[in-house]
Order: C-alpha cells, then sequence, then structure tokens
C-alpha cells in the first residue's frame, strides 16, 4: 500500500504557523522539507531523554514546533512523564491501599489537634511552593515563547536566503559562447580523464542516454569514421555538456562538446560555423537539430573545415 505523504501542516493546525495565507504556505511547506517530518521527530524526542540533543537539532526542532504543535506537546508529556516518575518514589506510601486501623486514625486525629503550629506553618511552605511553581511555569512559557521568537526570524532567514538564491540564479547573465569556448578548451589543455572507455559508438550513445546527457546527436562523418576514444559527462551554466574524444592520427584528440541548443540558440548551421583560435587549439561552434556543437583539435582552421565537411 502506498504511504500518505507527508503534510506538514493539516486542515485545522493551531500552531504558530499554518496554511492560512500565501506567505504562512510557502514558509509552512519550506520548514516541513528542511525539518525532521513528525514520525523523525517523535523518535528523536524520545532519544533525547537518554542522551543531549545536538544544538543543530534544538534549532530545526524547535523551527519545527512553528509548524506542529503536536510534537511540542508530545516532548512536554515525556517531561511530565518523567518529572512524575522521579517523584513517586517520595510519594510511594501514599499509594498503599492497606486499611489504617480506627487507633492508629484517632491518633493522628488527636496529633493534629494539639499541634496547631505544625498545620499553620505548612500552609505557607504549601503557598511558597506552588508561588514558586507558577513562577518556573511563568519563566518556562516566557522561554518558550522566546524560543518560537527566535525559531520563526530563523525561519525567515532560510527563507530569504532561498529566495535571494533563487532570484541571483535568474538574474544571472546567460551563457555566451565565448565563455563556453574559453571554459571547454581550458579542460582539455590537460587530456580529460574519461567517465567511460569505448571505441564502440553505440556503446557510447547508450551509456550517455543512461546519465541523462545530451546523446543520439549528428556526428560529422570524417570525425565518425575516427577512432573513438570515449566520453564524459560535465556542466555548464546549469547545462549538461557531453564530451565526445576521437584519437587523431597524429597521437591527439579531437574533443566534441554537445549541449541543449537552448543554451545558445543562436549559433549558425554547421556549413557557416564560427571558428576561433585558442592559442595552439582552434575551435568550430555551430547548431544542428537540438543540439549546439563545439570541436576543438591542436591545430587550423582548414583542418576543422576539412573535418565537417562530409565526405
Amino acid at each position: 500500500m502506498n504511504e500518505e505523504p507527508y503534510n506538514p501542516s493539516p486542515i485545522g493546525n493551531p500552531s504558530v504557523l499554518a496554511r492560512r495565507n500565501w506567505w504562512q504556505t510557502k514558509l509552512v511547506i519550506f520548514i516541513g522539507k528542511h525539518t525532521p517530518k513528525c514520525k523523525e521527530m517523535v523518535r528523536i524526542l524520545s532519544q533525547s531523554m537518554d542522551e543531549p540533543m545536538p544544538l543543530s537539532m534544538r534549532i530545526k526542532k524547535r523551527i519545527h514546533y512553528l509548524i506542529c504543535c503536536w510534537c511540542q506537546r508530545y516532548e512536554e508529556q515525556l517531561h511530565y512523564l518523567r518529572r512524575t516518575a522521579r517523584a513517586f518514589p517520595e510519594h510511594a506510601d501514599e499509594s498503599s491501599t492497606v486499611p489504617v486501623p480506627g487507633e492508629t486514625k484517632a491518633r493522628w486525629k488527636e496529633a493534629l489537634r494539639t499541634e496547631p503550629p505544625l498545620a499553620e506553618s505548612a500552609v505557607p511552605e504549601r503557598d511558597e511552593l506552588s508561588a514558586r511553581k507558577r513562577q518556573s511555569s511563568g519563566a518556562s512559557t516566557i522561554r518558550r515563547g522566546n524560543w518560537n521568537v527566535f525559531a520563526l526570524a530563523a525561519a525567515a532567514a532560510m527563507l530569504l536566503v532561498v529566495f535571494l538564491f533563487g532570484w541571483a540564479r535568474s538574474t544571472r547573465p546567460g551563457a555566451t559562447l565565448a565563455d563556453y569556448r574559453d571554459e571547454m578548451v581550458s579542460f582539455v589543455k590537460v587530456e580529460p580523464n574519461l567517465e567511460m572507455r569505448s571505441s564502440q559508438l553505440p556503446a557510447v550513445m547508450d551509456w550517455l542516454a543512461k546519465s541523462r546527457a545530451p546523446a543520439r546527436f549528428a556526428i560529422p562523418e570524417n570525425v565518425r569514421n575516427m577512432e573513438l576514444a570515449g566520453c564524459r559527462v560535465l556542466r555548464f551554466h546549469g547545462h549538461d555538456v557531453t564530451l565526445v574524444c576521437f584519437h587523431r592520427d597524429n597521437g591527439q584528440l579531437l574533443h566534441l562538446f554537445v549541449m541543449d541548443r537552448a543554451a545558445l540558440p543562436r549559433l549558425p548551421a554547421r556549413e557557416r560555423a564560427q571558428f576561433s583560435q585558442q592559442g595552439e587549439w582552434m575551435t568550430a561552434a555551430w547548431a544542428e537539430g537540438d543540439h549546439a556543437y563545439l570541436m576543438t583539435v591542436q591545430g587550423d582552421q582548414t583542418l576543422l573545415e576539412r573535418l565537417l565537411t562530409d565526405a
């Protein structure tokens, strides 16, 4: 049976944060994803009765309490049971069900009548004890309130960081051919470490497809006839880049980079490929179908023009 999806704030949630408006809903979902779920929180709280809870987990616990008052109540019940269990030995005699003889009861009553100061002195002590309990309870409530304010501020700060990170990514300048070319050439100046080595093109394409990288792309015929060395997957501005290497007759490698065409939508067709010299490296960039291509070799433009032409 499929497990019920986790809902960090069900209907009727009386917690500090609930899905009462848009921003609370976003904050609740964010906290639910970044703090332990309720089932895990129950285990953590039970374990904290035996060993101290790390500071990071204590912070996550307080943030979780903002969206789940039930876990907070569970912790309070655990502490109440602990206090009650510890105090039980002092009152164990009161729990006895053995009947008290009438003579004993009469002696007790007589003792109480003849010693009123003790009874009267007990009243202030009880009042003082009650006052201390009320003071302790009030302090606990204040500390809990301070923790809630701190946890709410921490959760808001976390949400702000996520928002700013997403905004920064959305406003980051798009990829340019010059940046792409410079980064890829810099990578292959030292012979790259290939993740998959094979001389069989179908095996390389299958590996790339399983890796969710650009695959099943068109390779110029003159390049396809070269001996295949292998491939690997790179990243550029959030896009997967396929690198396929071929052996040249002089012992050097030809590097073919393939990326989603949407990353560099303004590349020309192969017949009008853009050539650029990067030191001893010559590059050619073009687009075909759904892919953007960049070929690099140690040589000149004439060599690349010949390789790009289908024989």
